[in-house]
């Protein structure tokens, strides 16, 4: 067939269905949704079975014992049968009716990645009309161009199948395993497209608050992001060494500044300042890259953004927790919280 979408499901009976419908409204049959269940604890599993069953032959539903986000895809993809592959998120959307259109281009350009464009926003439905207002065009981009000016974010692009099972595609269990992911790709094909009317409805919801809790994996396993990012360096072509160089200091600028600042248990006290102390170590070799000093003097910046971010992630759950609902089922989840910490 022509496209495997690939889907991992957490804990998402929430907007699951949403986004499944988003894919199944469409103007071909070409695809196959593969999906992998990864231990959710909630209604999720019992969702896509009603799917399965509603929709005979289009669904793969896989499941296993909670692994995470990076070996989920990984292991769903063993399972893929078409001829492009499409990373979905369990509680996002894309375009209804643009698959034909997509094909079309596909065909055209036979591209090793297609960049797909987004939009980003707190929406309480699919924010795109049932189809397309104008045909979609593709072009292709440079190497350059795509590791320059990036979406990290595996539902970002389309791949050919055949071109991530070439370079034995592999999601790492850490802490930023979309970026070591996608760029080594990057790196790897000058067969690159880009499509730049959004199809993909990224969604930011209303719990988003939680997401900024740093854990334990984000403090042991960013260095290992910075040092996979530095080795993927060493193997890039020459012209693209500077651009890792780049992409550290960004990720490295944006995020250590969030972690000095987050409110953490003091159990992680210890493990956090140790992964700053590391990823300082590893960031020394770059302090003569002309991107150092930029960076540098970003970091205030940096952490404006952040700041900025918390405080707008209060005042969403204070809104939410101003409601009637939540107030009336504050006992419940007490009794929930204090169940799961015994």
């Amino acid at each position: 067939m022509k496209l495997s979408f690939v889907m991992p499901v957490y804990n998402s009976e929430k907007y699951l269905s949403q986004c499944l419908d988003s894919i199944l409204d469409q103007n071909t049959d070409d695809f196959e949704i593969v999906c992998l269940n990864d231990g959710s604890k909630d209604r999720s599993l019992e969702i896509l079975n009603e799917y399965a069953e509603r929709y005979p032959g289009k669904f793969n539903i896989i499941s296993q014992e909670n692994q995470g986000i990076g070996p989920a895809r990984n292991n769903a993809f063993k399972a893929v049968k078409g001829k492009y592959t499409w990373f979905i998120d369990n509680d996002d959307g894309i375009q209804p009716n643009c698959l034909k259109d997509l094909f079309s281009q596909l065909d055209e350009f036979s591209p090793d990645i297609m960049n797909i464009s987004h939009i980003y926003g707190y929406f309480e439905k699919n924010p795109f009309p049932s189809s397309l207002d104008s045909p979609l065009k593709a072009r292709k981009i440079s190497q350059e161009f795509a590791m320059y000016f990036y979406q990290d974010a595996p539902w970002s692009k389309i791949y050919s199948t055949d071109f991530l099972r070439k370079n034995g595609m592999h999601f790492p269990n850490i802490f930023g395993e979309d970026t070591s992911t996608t760029f080594d790709l990057y790196s790897k094909t000058k067969e690159i497209c880009l499509i730049e009317k959004p199809l993909y409805a990224w969604f930011e919801h209303n719990e988003s608050f939680s997401h900024a809790i740093f854990s334990r994996k984000h403090f042991e396993t960013f260095p290992i992001l910075l040092e996979t990012l530095k080795k993927q360096s060493e193997n890039a072509p020459e012209n693209l060494r500077v651009f890792y160089e780049n992409l550290m200091l960004r990720k490295a600028f944006h995020f250590l500044p969030s972690f000095k600042e987050a409110e953490i248990p003091s159990d992680l006290i210890e493990t956090r300042d140790l992964c700053i102390k590391k990823s300082d170590e590893i960031l020394k070799d770059f302090k003569e890259n002309i991107y150092f000093e930029i960076y540098k003097a970003d970091e205030k910046h940096y952490r404006e953004l952040w700041l900025a971010r918390k405080k707008k992630e209060q005042e969403i759950k204070t809104s939410y927790e101003s409601t009637v609902s939540w107030k009336i089922t504050k006992p419940v989840r007490a009794l929930k919280k204090f169940l799961k910490k015994i």
